[in-house]
């Protein structure tokens, strides 16, 4: 299986919240990266040096656009080439057309569920 990963959310100079989430899920896949399961991570610019080291199973590669990356750019690389199997957001964000299942993260949804806590 390929597993597809938007990398944007670690590749930052200034990680908070999401983004040293996103760091640690990429650590994580890296570890857990083998034959019989790939990980492509995309991003918008050159990985910084911080993050994981490609290797034979982890890769990154590089869709340079400056705007509507995630509209635009993103899914038509992935109609375009067709060599991953599902792709995942850590962030609250998708490509509104994909060619494969996606997968997100909906951060902070307990406000959404637990609405008398908080509010005053």
């Amino acid at each position: 299986m390929v597993i597809g990963v938007d990398g944007n959310e670690a590749n930052v100079v200034k990680r908070v919240g999401v983004s040293v989430y996103a760091l640690n899920l990429l650590r994580y896949f890296k570890r857990q990266s083998k034959k019989n399961i790939t990980f492509k991570v995309f991003l918008r610019a050159t990985p910084l040096p911080d993050l994981p080291k490609e290797d034979r199973y982890f890769k990154y590669e590089i869709i340079k656009a400056k705007f509507l990356w995630s509209q635009i750019f993103l899914p038509f690389r992935l109609y375009k080439k067709k060599d991953i199997d599902v792709f995942y957001s850590p962030a609250h964000y998708l490509p509104r057309f994909c060619p494969v299942p996606q997968v997100v993260t909906i951060h902070f949804s307990h406000k959404i569920f637990l609405k008398k806590i908080y509010i005053s």
